[in-house]
């Protein structure tokens, strides 16, 4: 007992997950820097977890611009609402130390048969589509990035987010949405049937309950987002975030992980995994079947969370965006209690334990919020930054000045989820809805550069 009060006293939003990896470097961004990218292919490790129900893409490119726009292309057909090609590649060319290009080669596995039968786990929403998955061979042997050598270069990712110009975004971003918010609560099995159920709410938009000069009808199938909370806690926690999303017409998932002082973080990504798939699986059945759209499925978390969200995009190419609120890179207990087993499981690079962790398999757009090292997340080996490092280019990190403490997140009234809430909403609407109107709040962005507490916006 003294233990686990040891641990919610001193890191209550810790960080965790599975390993391999590689490395990278920042540059601080400059107004006026232009930036293209386009589609991320992956693969997520089939060893564990139902068969992914679908991967997105179609025609299109995103990471923004200057003023963090999209270059999405326009098509008349509007956004992938159903099926979703299989990747053909990996869509990433890493340098080496030298800083020359080094080939990733994929390795295929087909994608298991899906027998569609009622309650079965494999049954999957068809109109959602479905994949093969294709796992990305380890990367190869790039320098660490520590000291002060931030400049190792992991090559960039095309995101596609193959979604046409949509409607311009009026108001501000950071105020309730449109449209009403129902809260669906529900369970599904844990992938180890030897570890409990897990529970979640899904947050679903409602027209029905838009206000007076809305945008009117919420599409047939919308933007999945999955939030994931920090150590010790609960989605619930994170209601601020998600109920704002879904007020936009994003369609969140919260989810509850089982809690454990035995650092399980392999098995906690398996159930982030498992979450999306459940979001369109036909055999349980989801309370959201039908409504989500497999080319647009985006990761947030806090702490703990955000690193089991990172591990996630990681391994799954239907991730196109990953937001971390302060994830932290930590392995369990702090240093200072379990200095054998605090640095395990690395999924940013690690420094101090000579990892360079798993996010060469990054194929998705990353955007961090980063705070300073403080009592509940004190080392700095396993801060925020290094989730920033070693993501390949398109990702951006805001980082916040000593006020801005690891558990800001969790306060729905402070300065720091308020700026939060603009910065991603504008990421996700533009990236996955087309919208304009909201490049002020983008990458790069006077307003997110000017937000309160932002001391720097690194990108790259």
């Amino acid at each position: 007992m003294m233990y686990r009060r040891l641990l919610l006293a001193m890191v209550p939003f810790l960080a965790c997950t599975d390993r391999h990896g590689g490395p990278s470097g920042f540059a601080e961004y400059e107004h006026g820097q232009d930036q293209t990218d386009g589609v991320a292919h992956g693969g997520r490790d089939r060893t564990s977890g139902a068969a992914p129900p679908s991967a997105g893409s179609s025609a299109g490119s995103s990471a923004g611009s200057s003023a963090g726009s999209s270059e999405a292309e326009a098509t008349p057909e509007g956004p992938s609402l159903g099926a979703v090609p299989r990747p053909q590649s990996d869509g990433l060319m890493p340098s080496d130390a030298m800083g020359q290009p080094a080939s990733v080669v994929d390795a295929e596995v087909e994608a298991d048969t899906l027998d569609g039968g009622p309650g079965s786990p494999a049954a999957v929403d068809a109109g959602a589509g479905s994949m093969d998955a294709t796992v990305p061979a380890p990367a190869p042997t790039v320098a660490m990035p520590c000291g002060d050598d931030l400049t190792v270069d992991l090559g960039r990712v095309v995101v596609d987010f193959g979604v046409p110009q949509g409607s311009r975004f009026e108001g501000d971003p950071g105020a309730a949405g449109p449209y009403g918010v129902e809260r669906l609560d529900t369970s599904f099995d844990n992938p180890d049937p030897t570890r409990p159920d897990i529970e979640g709410s899904f947050y679903l938009p409602s027209s029905d309950d838009a206000t007076s000069g809305g945008p009117g009808s919420l599409p047939e199938r919308l933007p999945l987002v999955l939030v994931m909370h920090g150590f010790g806690g609960n989605h619930l926690a994170y209601n601020h975030f998600s109920e704002h999303l879904a007020s936009h017409g994003l369609l969140p998932f919260g989810i509850t992980l089982p809690f454990s002082l035995v650092a399980a973080h392999d098995k906690n990504a398996d159930e982030a995994l498992a979450a999306i798939d459940f979001a369109f699986s036909a055999g349980v059945p989801s309370p959201v079947l039908g409504r989500v759209d497999g080319a647009r499925v985006a990761v947030a978390g806090h702490s703990f969370g955000g690193k089991i969200g990172f591990s996630a995009a990681a391994r799954d190419p239907r991730i196109k965006i990953v937001i971390g609120w302060d994830p932290s890179n930590a392995g369990g207990a702090p240093c200072f209690v379990d200095p054998g087993g605090c640095h395990n499981f690395a999924i940013a690079p690690n420094c101090a334990a000579d990892d360079p962790g798993v996010l060469h398999g990054l194929r998705a757009e990353a955007l961090v919020f980063r705070a300073a090292p403080d009592g509940t997340n004190p080392e700095p080996d396993h801060n925020a930054i290094h989730f920033f490092r070693g993501a390949p280019a398109p990702a951006t990190m805001l980082d916040y000045d000593a006020n801005a403490a690891h558990a800001a997140w969790i306060d729905p009234g402070g300065s720091v989820v308020a700026h939060t809430k603009r910065v991603q909403l504008a990421l996700l609407l533009t990236r996955f809805m087309g919208a304009t109107g909201l490049e002020a709040w983008l990458p790069g962005g006077m307003q997110t550069e000017q937000g309160p507490g932002v001391v720097r916006v690194l990108r790259k």
